[in-house]
């Protein structure tokens, strides 16, 4: 009777840890669904609207007050979300291979980007101060990843 209990046990514990893999994959495969998701809207929403383009592709300096606004609230749309991909990795549900691509996706957004300069200290302000230090101390590391 006891040997039945030990492999009872056993039995039980192999199950639980097959479906602790199972919950990961599926956290896993949620969390790249979830930042594809961020990459893809903030792609399709200058795909689609032309004025967005327009903002954001002139200099900051030159545009008037309202659109300063909108380039600065389009900015800080596009690091909130990049903010939520460094946070998954960070709780360790974003597997590896995918944080090497958004790593540098983010570091070349704060480097190839001269009007982040000026948006920068509003959107730091707000966001996670280990996030902040990774995005400043990254930036200089993956130049080129922006089209031109």
């Amino acid at each position: 009777m006891e040997a039945f209990g030990i492999v009872a046990v056993a039995a039980s514990l192999i199950l639980v840890a097959f479906e602790l893999r199972q919950n990961t994959n599926a956290a896993r495969a949620t969390a790249v669904q979830e930042a594809t998701n961020v990459g893809r809207d903030q792609i399709l929403m200058y795909a689609r609207d032309p004025d967005i383009v327009r903002i954001t592709a002139t200099p900051y300096p030159e545009l008037n007050e309202l659109d300063q606004r909108r380039a600065f609230w389009i900015n800080r749309s596009a690091w909130i979300g990049m903010q939520g991909i460094y946070r998954q990795h960070d709780l360790g549900v974003f597997p590896d291979e995918e944080w090497q691509f958004w790593t540098r996706v983010i570091c070349a957004n704060f480097h190839d980007e001269p009007d982040e300069y000026d948006m920068w200290p509003g959107n730091s302000a707000i966001l996670a101060e280990d996030f902040v230090k990774f995005v400043e101390e990254c930036a200089s590391n993956v130049p080129g990843v922006l089209p031109q």
